[in-house]
């Protein structure tokens, strides 16, 4: 049995069946049936604790200024350890914005908060438990690398990169606040024009990077999409793989699919009329036998 800490940032207090990011839960469900157990560590926002069972105090710790606890629980069969520190995550807003749509000022903090706990633990343990390996997502939680390499932890880290226009770039008046050595402030290490680069922390630091697609890992080497990375992900280019999502066949399955008027398979593929005509009502698409294409995506200065 290996075991694997994720942290990441995701909400446990969005949509009814959303409630952890769902790449997570179904990763955490893919792995476990080849033997490795994984517990996601994310941030305690308001509400948090109240959707997790089995919940047990585990530690009480000092997080770069703050006192914070740590719980485990479970939450729809995963494990889950949350970082419950209202001076840090409970907001009246998102996760990182507040009501007015403007980023918290004390980002910083806050995940590098999340990051020094996943070290923590990463490196101690927590009630028993130690993982085999650690992986990090996104900028949120890039300073973890850092943060292990400072207390000389061997565990390896894997960093996932979703998209690379988010990189957690911070001013250097706050590096003395983030409790690293003074030779981390270099450009092999969380340095970045001039800043603090958590995303770049992690870029550098990782054993590994990986990206959502095998495409995606070669476009980011450009300078056209490597958003000023570009050089030292091409550095790292033996260690950067693309890895194609995937899906969980027993949510994604129409056959079974709650939210859809029918159900169908591949021997009942007329029954996809039903759906397509409810489709265009609710839409008000103009009825047709053309193919219906839709996007779901972000609007930005670069598209991925």
């Amino acid at each position: 049995m290996h075991a694997s800490l994720v942290s990441r940032i995701g909400s446990l207090s969005a949509h009814e069946n959303w409630l952890i990011g769902r790449r997570d839960w179904c990763a955490s469900k893919a792995l476990t049936s080849y033997g490795i157990y994984t517990r996601t560590i994310m941030p305690g926002y308001a509400g948090t604790l109240e959707k997790l069972v089995d919940v047990r105090h585990e530690a009480d710790v000092e997080l770069l200024g703050e006192t914070a606890r740590f719980y485990s629980g479970r939450h729809d069969g995963m494990a889950v350890i949350i970082i419950d520190c209202p001076a840090l995550f409970y907001r009246d807003g998102g996760p990182y914005l507040d009501r007015e749509g403007a980023d918290y000022s004390d980002n910083w903090r806050r995940f590098s908060a999340l990051s020094s706990a996943t070290a923590q633990i990463a490196a101690n343990g927590l009630g028993g438990w130690r993982p085999d390996i650690v992986h990090l997502h996104d900028w949120q939680s890039g300073l973890a690398a850092a943060y292990l390499k400072a207390i000389g932890a061997s565990v390896p880290v894997v960093l996932l990169i979703q998209n690379l226009a988010f990189q957690g770039q911070f001013s250097q008046e706050i590096f003395g606040e983030l409790q690293l050595p003074s030779e981390f402030f270099s450009t092999e290490k969380i340095e970045s024009y001039g800043g603090i680069g958590f995303l770049k922390a992690g870029v550098t630091l990782a054993d590994a990077v990986t990206t959502v697609s095998p495409t995606y890992a070669r476009e980011i080497l450009t300078e056209d999409l490597g958003m000023g990375l570009q050089g030292i992900l091409s550095a790292r280019r033996d260690n950067l793989i693309g890895i194609v999502n995937g899906i969980d066949m027993d949510v994604w399955n129409p056959e079974t699919d709650p939210y859809i008027p029918a159900n169908y398979d591949t021997r009942s593929l007329g029954r996809r009329a039903a759906n397509r005509a409810k489709l265009e009502e609710r839409y008000g698409v103009e009825e047709g036998s053309g193919p219906i294409m839709s996007v779901v995506s972000r609007l930005g200065t670069k598209i991925k």
